[in-house]
């Protein structure tokens, strides 16, 4: 039937190789590549194919990753996967990466993530940078208008940026397993969608100056964190279901009805 369409997955595995070019596409060849997996590989610069859909590297040993900057130029990149990888800087021009929804990256090497790296992405809905090196995070004037989840757990961050807000519809944020110390609860007052807040396996000290208004706040993780007081008295949370805070030294919370 001439009105049927027949549509053909492409998935293309490359392992143990040295060097990977990159990838672009001449004017006869526009076949999209649902999926490439680079598994096993010293690369010195890897060139983002501008026809893959999802693009995941593991245990790759990489100086560049590289989103070329050209006009009339687009990515057909949703999803990127990485594992033990060790990228220590985001791409310059990752924002040409109109269709990207999805970062997922554990065990990479990066230190700081500025999300305004990111800005303008609209699509990117989850970014999760999990068991790595990452020391700081910040927000800046970052426009992720779809950004749903923020995982920065098992890292080595000390600071919740104070902008946090900016990322106004935030439903997920994991900071758990950092090394953040003092904190006060109302930086994150103005995420209106946050749904859950994930704090655990923190050396915390947690503040209480100022209203803390989360009004959809759902779950909030606070286990594992050496809590030895904690004063709820201005927490504004009315749909909180779940507080919990085993594994402290509290011998009570001050204002918890």
């Amino acid at each position: 039937n001439s009105d049927q369409q027949c549509t053909t997955t492409i998935n293309v595995l490359v392992q143990n190789i040295s060097s990977f070019s990159a990838w672009i596409p001449d004017d006869e060849d526009r076949r999209t590549v649902d999926n490439l997996w680079i598994d096993g590989a010293e690369i010195d610069r890897f060139g983002v194919p501008l026809n893959v859909v999802a693009l995941r590297l593991s245990n790759v040993k990489l100086n560049n990753l590289i989103v070329v900057s050209l006009e009339k130029v687009e990515f057909s990149l949703e999803k990127v996967f990485l594992k033990n990888v060790s990228l220590k800087v985001m791409p310059q021009n990752v924002g040409k990466l109109r269709s990207l929804d999805s970062l997922i990256a554990d065990q990479i090497e990066l230190k700081v993530l500025n999300l305004f790296e990111l800005n303008n992405l609209k699509y990117l809905q989850k970014i999760q940078i999990t068991n790595s090196r990452l020391i700081a995070f910040s927000v800046d004037l970052a426009n992720l208008p779809s950004l749903f989840v923020l995982n920065l757990s098992g890292n080595r961050i000390q600071d919740v940026p104070e902008d946090l807000a900016q990322l106004s519809n935030l439903g997920e944020l994991d900071l758990s397993n950092n090394k953040i110390t003092f904190l006060q609860m109302n930086v994150f007052s103005g995420l209106n969608n946050l749904q859950k807040l994930d704090l655990s396996f923190n050396p915390l000290i947690v503040g209480a100056i100022g209203v803390v208004q989360l009004p959809v706040l759902r779950d909030l993780s606070l286990q594992h964190c050496n809590l030895k007081y904690l004063d709820v008295l201005f927490w504004r949370m009315p749909e909180l279901r779940s507080l919990n805070l085993e594994h402290n030294e509290l011998s009570h919370v001050a204002y918890l009805e």
